[in-house]
């Protein structure tokens, strides 16, 4: 499986896809070496070295929801998202969060889940998630879904826990599924 790497930068951000990066955390300031690339969707670096040089502050993430992300403009990017937490699954050694907001779904990719309990706990709690933004691709080039790569679980704040009783929830009549609903999205997301 392909390692991406998305730094950070007050005008923009790119990929680095490919190469091991897994001695990097987030916060460490480094000095990239490689060949530009006009990539699939973004420009991306090939062939890239990577020289830590420091620590720095992670940078404050820009709250958006998946309408600010439609263009790409923000693909490679620290942002910040809101959703419900519909799925959890593992993927080799990371996890991946299904999540829905009223505007459509994204998912969340989180490493070092290996021989750790996956966080169900999260399923049906409305979280906010901070992650470089990556804009999915079909074979057209067409943006088909919004990926964040989230550093650690920490960076999924829980904003409101599942209900206690799922079972106390309303129904949704049949005519209203998979419409939209804000105040319904929590029920019949």
């Amino acid at each position: 499986m392909a390692q991406r790497f998305h730094p950070g930068q007050k005008r923009g951000g790119l990929c680095l896809p490919g190469g091991n990066q897994k001695s990097l955390q987030p916060g460490q300031w480094v000095e990239v070496t490689g060949r530009t690339s006009p990539g699939g969707f973004a420009p991306e670096v090939l062939s890239s070295a990577i020289e830590v040089l420091g620590t720095t502050n992670v940078p404050a993430p820009i709250r958006v929801d998946l309408e600010d992300l439609a263009d790409g403009h923000l693909d490679a990017h620290w942002v910040e998202m809101e959703g419900v937490v519909r799925r959890v699954d593992q993927q080799s050694s990371h996890v991946s969060l299904n999540l829905m907001t009223p505007k459509g779904r994204f998912k969340a990719i989180i490493p070092g889940f290996e021989n750790k309990p996956l966080p169900t706990h999260l399923i049906d709690t409305l979280v906010s998630v901070q992650g470089a933004c990556v804009s999915e691709l079909n074979v057209r080039r067409q943006l088909s879904g919004i990926t964040l790569h989230v550093p650690n679980l920490e960076r999924v704040k829980i904003l409101e826990p599942p209900p206690a009783d799922p079972f106390t929830i309303g129904t949704t009549p049949i005519d209203t599924v998979a419409t939209f609903d804000r105040i319904g999205l929590r029920a019949a997301g």
